[in-house]
């Protein structure tokens, strides 16, 4: 039986005081309940994995993607973000991924597809 290995990643940010925006923890839970629902797909708890809302950053992100893909890759991701982004004049996408962040450590998309590209990846 050939058994395969995925994941869900549910990224999380309220935003700084400008930009609060309160549901997003509800949204984290909402889309944690989701994928554990037979409409979402029966993923069991090991398969989600949802840092606290506001605490990832790009060292965690990649700690969790490494961890996950040590011994067998994972054969699939799914990565949720829910909060606030942006686009650089060159077009580029990041994710602000907690609080304030300095620009410099808000996350290109492009890292996140780097990093995933051994496995078939879906970024909503």
């Amino acid at each position: 039986m050939v058994t395969v290995k995925r994941r869900v990643l549910i990224i999380a940010n309220t935003g700084g005081d400008e930009n609060y925006c309160e549901s997003v923890k509800y949204d984290r839970l909402n889309y944690i309940n989701f994928f554990k629902s037979p409409e979402g797909g029966y993923w069991r708890n090991d398969e989600i994995i949802a840092p606290d809302v506001n605490t990832c950053t790009p060292e965690l992100l990649e700690e969790i993607i490494d961890r996950e893909n040590e011994g067998k890759d994972v054969f699939y991701w799914l990565v949720v973000f829910v909060g606030h982004g942006w686009q650089s004049d060159d077009k580029m996408t990041y994710l602000e991924l907690y609080p304030k962040s300095p620009v410099d450590r808000d996350l290109p998309i492009s890292w996140l597809e780097q990093k995933l590209i051994r496995s078939r990846c879906l970024l909503i």
